[in-house]
């Protein structure tokens, strides 16, 4: 009976897939497409290798080139939200700095599946395999004072930094 049940759930799932191919023009999950221990599908561990992408590391961290933070004022600059995590307290980046040594270390371009991912291509109707885990540091505007963090946040191209939020603080121990 358990496994009847499980392979209707996996019928269902490739049954969804087709669907979504259909509809989004874009292939959601294979039969053939890799499982885990569980039976669960992971991440093909295919990425691009667009510019600003390093790979040539072995650990599966894909190096990615530091972003400005602009100085423009009004509508043209780009805010940030980020979350400190221990108290709830949300803060923007200091104008005119970098979000330093940004590493993609889960999700799309690593071989690491991103758990998290399915909750933001259902949110932004994408596939998960599009979605990556990415940390850097940066330094953020703390109530007039400049303290550097580390940060992590749920990227897709096209779409961009999605709630991003501070690990640690480096001035912490």
């Amino acid at each position: 009976m358990r496994t009847e049940f499980a392979q209707c759930i996996v019928d269902l799932l490739v049954i969804h897939g087709h669907l979504w191919e259909i509809l989004f023009g874009e292939q959601r999950y294979s039969p053939d497409q890799p499982r885990d221990e569980h039976g669960k599908w992971v991440s093909s561990g295919t990425g691009s290798t667009a510019k600003g992408v390093d790979k040539s590391k072995k650990d599966d961290i894909i190096n990615l080139e530091d972003e400005y933070v602009s100085h423009s004022i009004g509508a043209k600059r780009k805010s940030f939200d980020i979350m400190d995590l221990k108290t709830g307290e949300h803060f923007d980046l200091v104008d005119g700095t970098y979000i330093r040594d940004k590493k993609i270390f889960a999700g799309k371009g690593s071989s690491a599946p991103y758990r998290k991912a399915y909750v933001y291509a259902n949110k932004h109707h994408n596939a998960p395999e599009e979605w990556s885990h990415v940390k850097g540091f940066g330094t953020v505007d703390y109530y007039g004072e400049a303290r550097e963090a580390e940060l992590h946040w749920s990227e897709c191209k096209g779409i961009g930094k999605e709630d991003i939020f501070i690990k640690r603080w480096l001035d912490e121990s």
